[in-house]
């Protein structure tokens, strides 16, 4: 807190003494953040970096195959979040090279006029051409440093050059549209939000809808699919609960513009220190022992349509109970989350419920898509 490592008892980290430890550097440093993964059991820490990526940190890892052991950092390398995995011996280089290089990347190299410049215009191009995706109207703020971290990857001291590179490797712009688009989410984040939403969907359901068959949700930007069977989870609980006094089905529609982390999430097995934030009755409930993991029980899986689908140029899902936009509308420019707001609002049905982020704003909005 503050600059300044302070000490806790170990037993409230509850088993995830790194994970509490990143969450908390990545809370209180943000960009200015550096998780390093070294050889060690377990998978603690994984979902620390993810903390940290979130916001815009540093993660090293060490090869997994060169550890004593490996778990730990094979765990914290299958969430490709990391900046790089080398040899422990090459990890500290790679750090000081990252953090005493010359010249790193300026707003000035890519703005002009509080506009795109032609640098930044030509890489939103090579992206849009190459993937299909504009994010020209995407906070310029974050693209600089999406690109900053691609350039620290490579090595590459300006911008010229991160140029010619694209032009080159093309392999380069899948890489840099995958951290535009980087998936970091997890189940249940922000439990206390997830229980207000349990409440008020079940008062929505008791009350404000007596011929209810369906509760229709559409989760946004859901990535790899953890929000999304949050969500589906809490309404097979409630149907559970209620089904004595009203009987629904779940409808949870999730989209997203990453092909592979939607293919991730249709088959909806993820890795055992998922049970680090998923209760243990919820596991019960929720999800089945598999490979070495947990894969969310079919029930549920089939409640969950998963499709690749760009909110800003593709129809919206309609008829909604419940919309799910936690953490996108924070990457976009003003102009373009006004758009996206007409959009929601249209999506709803009166009387449905957004479910934002934390980020400046309620976690729970109730609002109405009628006059």
């Amino acid at each position: 807190m503050n600059g300044v490592l302070l000490l806790e008892d170990p037993a409230a980290a509850q088993g995830r003494v790194i994970d509490t430890f990143f969450e908390a550097l990545a809370a209180d440093q943000g960009e200015r953040a550096v998780g390093v993964v070294l050889s060690g059991m377990g998978t603690d820490g994984t979902l620390g970096i993810q903390a940290i990526k979130e916001h815009f940190g540093l993660v090293l890892v060490q090869d997994p195959q060169t550890a004593e052991y490996p778990s730990m950092p094979a765990s914290a390398a299958s969430t490709q979040l990391a900046d790089d995995v080398l040899p422990a011996e090459d990890l500290a280089p790679s750090l000081y090279q990252r953090l005493t290089r010359r010249q790193t990347l300026r707003v000035e190299d890519l703005m002009q006029d509080g506009q795109a410049g032609v640098p930044l215009q030509k890489i939103l191009r090579l992206v849009r051409v190459k993937t299909g995706h504009d994010f020209s109207n995407y906070k310029r703020s974050t693209l600089i440093r999406r690109i900053d971290r691609r350039m620290r990857n490579h090595r590459l001291e300006n911008i010229g050059q991160y140029m010619r590179f694209l032009q080159d490797v093309p392999q380069e712009i899948d890489a840099l549209f995958q951290d535009f688009t980087i998936n970091v989410t997890s189940f249940f984040r922000d439990p206390e939000a997830f229980g207000d939403l349990k409440e008020h969907l079940r008062t929505y359901v008791l009350t404000q809808k007596q011929d209810l068959d369906m509760v229709r949700v559409w989760v946004v930007g859901c990535a790899t699919g953890e929000e999304a069977y949050s969500v589906a989870i809490v309404l097979h609980e409630l149907m559970d609960e209620l089904r004595s006094e009203r009987t629904f089905k779940v409808q949870v529609f999730a989209s997203d513009i990453d092909a592979l982390a939607i293919e991730k999430a249709r088959y909806g097995l993820y890795p055992a220190d998922i049970a680090y934030v998923v209760s243990p009755e919820r596991l019960a409930f929720a999800f089945e022992e598999k490979d070495g993991g947990y894969q969310v029980r079919a029930a549920i899986r089939e409640s969950v349509i998963f499709a690749l689908h760009n909110t800003f140029g593709d129809p919206p899902f309609t008829r909604l109970d419940l919309l799910c936009c936690r953490n996108m509308l924070i990457y976009l420019k003003a102009e373009l989350q006004r758009q996206i707001m007409t959009i929601f609002h249209y999506a709803l049905r009166p009387g449905g419920c957004c479910f934002w982020g934390p980020v400046k704003r309620p976690a729970l909005t109730a609002t109405c898509s009628g006059p």
